[in-house]
């Protein structure tokens, strides 16, 4: 059944939601959904820049299928409905009706509601008239307990003399409608079921208006089912493994008793290590408060009031976060500095569905000259630009397409000089999981049947493959920027493994004749549910959430935020693995044994292929045995270079080291690595 959003409480401000919304009539609105705490319910229609449905005893459901979940608009609607097609013209010399050609720009957050921000366009072939103007429409609903009102403030700036603005509103009771003016001047008339309502500027250009529409008296909300916990008790208690222990963050309920947090992304501001949760299971965004730092005391805090569909991914910065989600890509931010965010600016508009369809926005990293970097999922609108690709996008400027044959990929992160990094799945096309650096103009391998014209680009390789015994749906990235605050494998890549059980890989990459290889080893074996999305905050800590779900899992809704801390004793690891002109120099985490660490036994090398195909992955294909020739430790005893027959390019080599030891006779916590060789230094090798 659909689970209803916790509507605000008495007294507490409204929630405004920007999701699309469907409505009991069937249809689906893309929205700013104002819902307050007398339970009143106003579906606002972006696209068409008006009201479009009204309810009172009202409540915002999400409903739960996997991979697609719907807000549903539940309550009594109140009249006929809002819209008027359509509800916006413009009257003027040579234009009378003309239609206004609308940008939404924005929403500022109110305690009784929100304000749109948008801009308006006219353009008259006929008489070469052409202008633009500012348009802010607050609206409020105000209560008493006679009843109350839908205030529906417009503000027009940059009117020319001569033109006024028309709306044709429907009234909500048989009360009506009713305006007023504090610039320019307001004027109603009634026609048939509707009204018509003239905006006419004053001498400056402006319309300062206020339209009421008179409400029924307050509803009771349909009530709940069930009460949630009070105080939720943290469940998965504490993980450990060598080097490194997890605590699990409390987990809120829904009043079902479910999971309330599903974490599909985490961001973490980088000047004060604040930590942002969007939650695909009810659309929320919470910010975490840790007063004291050990999770004694955390709080999810609802950062924005509000809700968004298909939140992927998030990118904090010191003064917003940004949120890629359906159909936006929206800048967050605290204007008034109350700790809360109120202000929401559109960055870009996204070419996605509104309905349910598989519309998925992934990316959100910013390359060195400050472009959002991003791509879509290639399931639903395969004609549409950037679908199954890289985007580059500057604000304000068209989005320009990078790269291309990309499959289903949820990671991404700035890597090494601030290179972009992404993870890709395993499927048709794509032999296993794996992490690529992004090349301008290179194919990686997905086909879009749509844009053929891509799949004979040059081949863009991946910089590290991920064998399938490690990770079955490699999804959320995250690079290692801390300076050893996370241990001993700064400057190196976490990658989360949805399937596997709770577990993370870890990835090491060098340049190599200017193409980007290296290795992976794993990192963290299970518990952790099925890890989505990872992000690291300035003090060394990586945060992990994990999810669970019916869609791709066959699981029930779960989830779960963890954090993962250097205990402060390094482990035993192999660090990472370099390619040499016959062979491998392989970095460890501390000085080795110089005895075991000399001797060949110590050692089992393999390497191996795959082919691109449309069957679902690649299984290992040519499988061979590699002879180790000689093996020289360093002199400090934290690197063995191991000398091999000839290398083969565009092999996957696995490295086991099983029987090496530390100083102190510690055995490796993971034995084996693999490498992905795509080139050989020195150009050596067939």
């Amino acid at each position: 059944p659909p689970v209803p959003i916790p509507a605000p409480a008495e007294g507490e401000p409204a929630l405004v939601a920007q999701i699309p919304v469907s409505l009991p009539d069937g249809s689906t609105a893309e929205s700013l959904c104002v819902l307050n705490d007398r339970h009143d319910l106003l579906v606002y229609d972006l696209a068409a820049g008006a009201p479009r449905a009204a309810f009172v005893g009202a409540r915002i459901q999400r409903t739960v299928q996997g991979r697609t979940r719907q807000f549903l608009a539940d309550g009594e609607a109140v009249g006929p409905g809002l819209p008027a097609d359509p509800p916006w013209r413009l009257d003027g010399p040579g234009a009378p009706g003309g239609p206004i050609d609308r940008t939404f720009l924005g929403y500022d957050r109110l305690d009784d509601g929100a304000v749109v921000r948008s801009r308006g366009h006219h353009a008259s072939v006929s008489d070469g008239v052409e202008f633009e103007f500012e348009v802010e429409e607050s609206i409020r609903f105000v209560r008493d307990d006679r009843g109350g009102r839908l205030a529906r403030g417009i503000r027009l700036a940059g009117i020319p003399r001569g033109w006024s603005v028309l709306l044709w509103p429907r009234p909500l009771i048989e009360v009506g409608i009713s305006g007023s003016a504090t610039a320019g001047s307001v004027s109603i008339a009634s026609e048939g079921d509707r009204f018509a309502v003239r905006l006419t500027p004053d001498r400056g250009g402006t319309v300062a208006a206020t339209i009421d529409y008179a409400l029924p008296g307050p509803r009771p909300a349909v009530p709940w089912e069930g009460t949630p916990p009070v105080h939720p008790d943290p469940e998965g208690g504490t993980l450990e493994r060598p080097g490194y222990r997890a605590v699990a963050f409390p987990r809120p309920k829904t009043v079902a008793g479910e999971d309330r947090i599903m974490p599909s992304a985490l961001a973490v501001d980088p000047a004060d290590g604040r930590l942002f949760v969007a939650s695909m299971k009810t659309g929320e965004l919470f910010a975490v408060d840790d007063p004291r730092g050990d999770l004694s005391g955390v709080r999810f805090e609802d950062h924005s009031l509000g809700l968004f569909q298909d939140a992927f991914s998030m990118l904090a910065e010191e003064d917003a976060l940004y949120v890629l989600h359906r159909r936006n890509l929206t800048r967050i931010s605290d204007a008034d500095g109350d700790g809360e965010a109120d202000r929401f600016d559109r960055v870009a508009g996204l070419p996605h569905g509104v309905a349910d369809t598989y519309d998925y926005a992934y990316g959100l990293v910013r390359d060195r000259a400050g472009r959002f970097v991003l791509s879509y999922a290639p399931y639903a609108n395969t004609t549409m630009p950037g679908s199954g690709g890289v985007l580059r996008l500057a604000p304000g400027h068209p989005p320009e397409e990078v790269a291309f044959g990309l499959r289903n990929p949820l990671g991404w992160a700035a890597g090494p000089d601030g290179e972009i990094f992404f993870t890709d799945n395993q499927g048709e096309w794509v032999a296993a999981n794996k992490l690529c650096h992004v090349e301008p103009g290179k194919f990686y391998g997905f086909p879009n049947p749509s844009q053929p014209q891509h799949s004979g680009r040059p081949a863009g390789k991946p910089a590290v493959w991920v064998p399938y015994q490690w990770g079955r749906s490699i999804n959320g990235v995250a690079y290692d920027r801390t300076d050893g605050a996370f241990g001993p494998f700064a400057g190196q890549f976490f990658l989360a493994e949805l399937m596997y059980g709770g577990a993370i890989v870890r990835a090491s990459v060098e340049r190599v004749n200017g193409q980007f290889q290296g290795a992976c080893f794993p990192f963290w074996g299970e518990g952790l549910l099925g890890p989505v999305s990872l992000a690291f905050d300035p003090a060394g800590h990586l945060y992990v959430g994990g999810i669970t779900e019916p869609g791709w899992m066959a699981q029930p809704d779960r989830g779960a935020v963890f954090r993962i801390d250097f205990a402060g004793e390094t482990p035993f690891e192999m660090r990472s693995i370099h390619a040499k002109p016959r062979g491998f120099r392989v970095e460890f985490t501390s000085p080795v044994d110089a005895r075991t660490a000399s001797d060949p036994s110590s050692y089992r090398l393999e390497r191996y292929r795959y082919e691109y195909t449309g069957s679902y992955g690649s299984p290992e294909l040519d499988r061979t045995s590699v002879g180790v020739e000689g093996i020289v430790v360093s002199a400090d005893g934290r690197d063995v270079e191991l000398t091999t027959e000839p290398l083969v390019r565009d092999h996957v080599y696995m490295i086991e080291a099983a029987g090496v030891r530390s100083e102190g006779g510690d055995a490796l916590v993971h034995p084996a690595g693999a490498y992905t060789l795509n080139e050989i230094p020195d150009g050596a090798g067939p």
